[in-house]
């Protein structure tokens, strides 16, 4: 009797076993197939944090410049500065990235303007 409890014993520990090593390889696989696929999320995650901090940094830049307009100062980040000359005075056209600020300084109208990139200058024209 005691020899049959003791095979019985050692049954249950092979499968104990058994199983335990299947849940083993179970668990090895679904890493491997993770693992593939971690590859990819780092990357998506990696591009898709380098892509907001582009879109943050470029609203930072057309916030300060439309601020700077604002308070009638010249844009620190304009990537361009033309000068249109009139009779009556001149108007100045910054272009910064996706945007264009105009200062008007002549005598039909002195003011400033903040737009997309395709604004174009006002037209006055004299009486």
């Amino acid at each position: 009797m005691a020899e049959k409890v003791f095979g019985r014993k050692k049954e249950k520990e092979k499968e104990i076993l058994e199983v335990k090593e299947t849940e083993k390889k179970e668990k090895q696989e679904v890493f491997e197939e993770k693992g593939r696929f971690d590859t990819r999320s780092i990357i998506r995650k990696t591009l898709n944090i380098f892509i907001w901090t582009i879109i943050f940094a470029w609203m930072a830049i057309c916030l300060t410049d439309f601020f700077l307009a604002r308070t009638e100062r010249r844009p620190i980040f304009a990537l361009n500065r033309t000068v249109i000359s009139y009779e009556d005075g001149n108007v100045y056209r910054y272009t910064g990235l996706g945007y264009r600020v105009f200062y008007y300084q002549r005598e039909i109208y002195k003011g400033i303007d903040f737009g997309p990139f395709w604004t174009s200058e006002r037209d006055y024209e004299e009486d």
